[in-house]
């Protein structure tokens, strides 16, 4: 089986993520259905979410860990190749009852990021589509209202959405400039700049826990590797370090 996309849970006791362990068809694995998994971290216990032999996935905890917003392809039924379903943004309790769809386009929905301070009764969740044409970033409520789209850029992608952990900024990714860097904006969408700008591509920004940081893959050393941005310095010239290359330092030096 092959297991991807893992999540904390906010009181760091539970991790959820994808698997393949239940689809025994012999297809490759990129064809392979996934489930949800949650796993207890004590117990090591692991308990499938999702069983309805659909394509579920990106699973992400709300703040006060009461639910679980995915990925999902279970409403499109019509018979053609796994890759051209539509997919969209689905929401649950975090022990897997009351799955409920909360994106209704015939589109490409993923990327689902939950805003901090969100609550049962007042939550925003961030999210990617391509419902326009190309890839744009929305947001939503908990019910799947007050749906706005907050990007605005013809032919081009604007994709995977983070909150930083205060809630105001969201970093991304996009390839408005040719090639995908990392940008920064409002939670509005507002006060758009770019974070980094060389030949190569930059992916899947995440914010540290003091939202001073930003940890990125890029292949700008021609393979793929862990960098960090330090946003305390200056948003738009801030340095960038690869991960891995400290990591090496520090374990020589205790060597």
């Amino acid at each position: 089986a092959h297991e991807e996309n893992p999540s904390y849970s906010p009181d760091g006791k539970a991790i959820v993520y994808t698997s393949t362990e239940e689809d025994h068809r012999d297809v490759d694995f990129d064809q392979k259905r996934r489930d949800i998994y949650l796993m207890d971290l004590e117990s090591g216990r692991q308990v499938n979410l999702t069983v309805n032999g659909s394509d579920d996935w990106m699973p992400r905890f709300s703040p006060d860990g009461k639910y679980i917003v995915f990925v999902s392809q279970r409403d499109d039924l019509r018979d053609v190749p796994f890759y051209q379903l539509f997919n969209n943004i689905y929401i649950m309790e975090n022990d897997g009852r009351f799955q409920l769809r909360l994106s209704k386009a015939e589109a490409h929905d993923s990327w689902p990021c939950v805003a901090p301070g969100s609550t049962e009764d007042e939550g925003t969740i961030y999210f990617d589509s391509d419902r326009a044409g190309n890839y744009a970033i929305y947001k939503m409520d908990y019910k799947g209202q007050n749906l706005r789209q907050i990007t605005f850029n013809q032919n081009v992608n604007d994709v995977a959405p983070v909150v930083s952990p205060n809630g105001d900024k969201i970093v991304f990714f996009s390839d408005r400039d040719g090639n995908y860097e990392l940008y920064l904006m409002n939670d509005d969408g507002s006060a758009q700049q770019r974070l980094t700008s060389n030949p190569a591509d930059d992916w899947n920004p995440v914010f540290s826990p003091d939202g001073q940081k930003i940890l990125f893959h890029s292949n700008r050393d021609g393979n793929l590797d862990l960098f960090i941005m330090d946003l305390s310095v200056q948003a738009a010239a801030a340095p960038v370090y690869e991960v891995i290359a400290k990591i090496d330092k520090a374990i020589a030096a205790q060597k």
